[in-house]
């Protein structure tokens, strides 16, 4: 080659070239997006497949279609999908079953397997149920223990599978079958035919027209026949104006019953008694009914209604009393007045009535014509007390003895002794008896324990229980307080919410007082007699209290009263019809009048002269607690050796059980109660 073959070639300056000229390789840039695009795609898809888990399900229906909720991409190799770790929702569905929602998480293991069962829809079923030959209405029926309903009726929504039908009806015997439920939404039909298990009933009443009913069906009207299943049964007659009337009948099926002409009784009426003033004796054709205000039911007719009072005339007057209405009536007392004269009345004496401060002035007394218990006191001298009896037609005179306390102490073992208070004691003879009572005697309690005492020489017991005015003289500051709405610190009231102690210790007070031994001493911390002839002031003995209570006489009655339950009207004070919303368990139909205690001496003392054994407050008793069984006769008991707790005796204002109005009923405790209170005792020197 030679130099010739060479050119030359000049440079240049370069210069760029134009846009157009670098824009035309589209074909080139193109491919390059594509190859991004497909490395982004397959990078995401690796990155995927790296991130998912393969979750499997197995449903059954196995050919039930299956859906992801709200997710966009989920690969799927039949029901396997690769799904990212999470949670999730699908939905599961198949014609016959009802539709499934499931939620699932998606957690980091490989593989992940969920069983899903479809529940099948219910079945429906008609019922044809009759007797054979005409359908059957208002039988119940029952899938397992389920009422669904009554005929007639189709059953919806019954599960399929086997089921417990069971067909109950009054007048059929019952049915019961399993039964195969196809489900599903299919519908099936039984045929049933009930086999019959009824009789005719006929009934007539007089007066008819009554309404019939069985249990509480009404079934017709009298006369009537009427179809009644078998077995025991109850038959009620309502007619207006009339007692309904129930007859009980066993029904036989197939045989038919004509009952009895059934009578029925018209309603009772009302007859409302009132009258001035009240607590009225009322008798009602002959039979007494009570006290007004009176309110008694009474059976259509005329009656004679006789109204009585101590101190006023007697009223009579007739009531007509109709069906199911009120008969009002008013009846005002006439009163009746005699005189009373007192003779040989001292000018500075006290004159009380039935405890109650006579506000009149003089010796010549008009007065109610009623029974009065008169109280003449004079400072020094024992109380003079008669019972009287004012006469309309004549004036009577008393001769007022009053008799100086020294007098009285003069006579050896008198009939009564007196505290410097005022206090009387009574004497009680000695005697020998049994206390407690035997396994036999109704409401006895355990601790009642039956022992053969002996009393051997006579003693001393309050007439009535320590007032609250006679326990503020020992103790000023003392406070009986208050039960509920009842009020317990009234001066002539028996003194509670006293500790066995402080009774002890105010008869130790009042020994001291009236200038007498002391019956107590204090040994290691606790009260004991000084010795069982201590001549002070005490607590009666468990053995002379029941002694007392059962009147030196009467040894085997159970209630001071000497009868059954409930204790004669105004006999003493107990849980009447007064204390019905303070106390749980009253005596029905009695009322004394008071809903607290009542002042010492308001009810009638027993035959000794005793008042409030029974009713009032409950007593302290000088013995240690005991349920000691012995068999040999027990000489002036005083008290058990060793014990925690004192004995408690007598009912009380609370009480109004058969047991506890017992004359035996026994309790016990050391600890003041609003209802405990205490009476003393003591011998004679």
């Amino acid at each position: 080659m030679t130099e010739s073959d060479f050119k030359v070639i000049k440079s240049k300056k370069f210069k760029a070239p134009p846009e157009k000229i670098m824009g035309k390789a589209p074909g080139l840039r193109r491919g390059h997006l594509f190859i991004f695009l497909s490395i982004t795609v397959l990078l995401s898809a690796v990155i995927f497949l790296f991130q998912s888990r393969a979750v499997s399900f197995k449903i059954t229906p196995h050919d039930a279609s299956v859906k992801i909720v709200k997710e966009f991409f989920t690969p799927k190799l039949g029901n396997t999908y690769l799904l990212k770790p999470g949670r999730y929702e699908i939905h599961a569905s198949e014609p016959g079953y009802k539709p499934l929602s499931y939620q699932f998480e998606v957690t980091d293991e490989t593989k992940q397997m969920h069983f899903l069962d479809l529940e099948e829809t219910p079945g429906l079923i008609n019922l044809d149920i009759s007797d054979g030959e005409n359908p059957i209405e208002k039988a119940k029926i029952y899938i397992g223990e389920e009422l669904k309903g009554y005929t007639p009726m189709r059953l919806e929504e019954v599960p399929a599978g086997s089921q417990k039908l069971e067909i109950r009806h009054p007048l059929f015997k019952n049915y019961s079958e399993t039964i195969e439920v196809i489900g599903k939404g299919e519908i099936q039909k039984l045929e049933i035919v009930l086999e019959p298990a009824w009789a005719l009933i006929s009934i007539a009443s007089s007066p008819s027209k009554a309404d019939i009913f069985s249990e509480t069906i009404k079934v017709g009207n009298t006369p009537a026949t009427f179809k009644l299943g078998q077995g025991e049964k109850t038959i009620r007659l309502s007619l207006a104006g009339y007692a309904s009337k129930e007859l009980n009948i066993k029904v036989v099926a197939n045989q038919d019953m004509v009952l009895d002409l059934v009578n029925l009784e018209p309603n009772k009426g009302m007859l409302q008694i009132t009258s001035v003033p009240d607590k009225a004796n009322v008798s009602i054709g002959g039979i007494y009914r009570g006290q007004s205000p009176l309110v008694v039911p009474l059976k259509p007719q005329s009656y004679d209604v006789r109204t009585t009072k101590a101190g006023y005339e007697t009223s009579t007057a007739e009531a007509v009393i109709n069906s199911d209405e009120t008969t009002q009536l008013s009846v005002r007392l006439n009163p009746l007045y005699g005189k009373i004269e007192l003779l040989n009345l001292p000018k500075e004496a006290t004159v009380y009535l039935d405890e109650e401060l006579y506000q009149g002035s003089g010796d010549s007394l008009k007065l109610l014509a009623k029974p009065y218990r008169l109280k003449v006191v004079l400072a020094g001298h024992l109380p003079y007390e008669k019972q009287v009896i004012p006469n309309p037609l004549a004036t009577q005179e008393v001769n007022v003895l009053m008799q100086t306390v020294e007098e009285a102490k003069k006579k050896e073992t008198p009939r009564k002794i007196f505290t410097s208070l005022g206090n009387s004691l009574i004497r009680i003879d000695p005697g020998k008896f049994k206390m407690g009572a035997n396994r036999r005697q109704p409401g006895r309690r355990a601790n009642e324990i039956e022992k053969t005492v002996q009393i051997t020489r006579p003693y001393y017991l309050g007439v009535k229980e320590i007032s609250n005015q006679d326990f503020l003289k020992f103790a000023p500051s003392h406070n009986s307080g208050v039960f509920g709405r009842v009020f317990l610190n009234d001066p002539e009231t028996p003194a509670v919410n006293i500790s066995w102690e402080n009774a002890v210790m105010f008869c130790n007070w009042l020994s001291d007082r009236d200038g007498i031994d002391r019956a107590y001493v204090k040994k290691n911390g606790a009260w004991r007699l000084k010795n069982s002839d201590a001549f002070g002031y005490r607590l009666p003995t468990e053995a002379e209290w029941a002694w007392a209570a059962r009147e030196s006489e009467a040894a085997n009655q159970i209630f001071q009263w000497g009868g059954g339950m409930p204790p004669p009207n105004n006999y003493g004070n107990f849980a009447d019809r007064s204390a019905k919303n303070v106390f749980g368990n009253i005596i029905q139909g009695y009322d004394d009048t008071y809903r607290g205690p009542a002042p010492s001496g308001s009810f009638p003392p027993n035959k000794l002269g005793i008042f409030d054994l029974a009713g009032n407050v409950s007593e302290w008793i000088n013995d240690i607690y005991s349920t000691q069984v012995t068999t040999s006769v027990l000489i002036d008991p005083t008290s058990a050796e060793r014990g925690n707790y004192r004995v408690i005796r007598g009912s009380n204002y609370m009480q109004g059980s058969y047991s506890n109005l017992r004359l035996t009923y026994r309790d016990y405790g050391v600890e003041a109660r609003p209802y405990v209170g205490f009476r003393i005792a003591r011998h004679f020197k």
